[in-house]
């Protein structure tokens, strides 16, 4: 109950466990200094694929020819179970992401 009233909790547990894996880890970074920066070079492509999906996913969603073509192909009909799974693939080949298709059928399901 004491942590569900705190804001950002994996923000602030990842923090602290940063901060002290690096003061207990300090005398052994110095040795792992071209790993450590490959690793982060590594991750920034990753950070901004992700970033960049995700801007195009709230660009696309927001312009009025998606709302069209969400309509039609939610409006599917048939089964409960295929329509949602069949409106899941069309629009994951519209938003080029499967994840953000799933996210937008499961919000006009729910």
């Amino acid at each position: 109950m004491l942590f569900s009233k705190v804001d950002h909790l994996i923000l602030i547990a990842l923090t602290v466990a940063i901060v002290m894996l690096s003061i207990i880890f300090r005398p052994y970074i110095k040795e792992q200094m071209p790993l450590l920066n490959a690793g982060a070079n590594g991750s920034i492509g990753s950070a901004f694929a992700t970033s960049s999906s995700v801007a195009f996913g709230s660009v696309l969603t927001a312009s009025l020819a998606f709302m069209i073509i969400q309509h039609a192909i939610t409006s599917i009909p048939g089964s409960p179970l295929i329509g949602p799974s069949v409106a899941a693939a069309l629009l994951s080949a519209v938003t080029d992401s499967a994840s953000g298709s799933l996210g937008i059928v499961m919000n006009s399901i729910a």
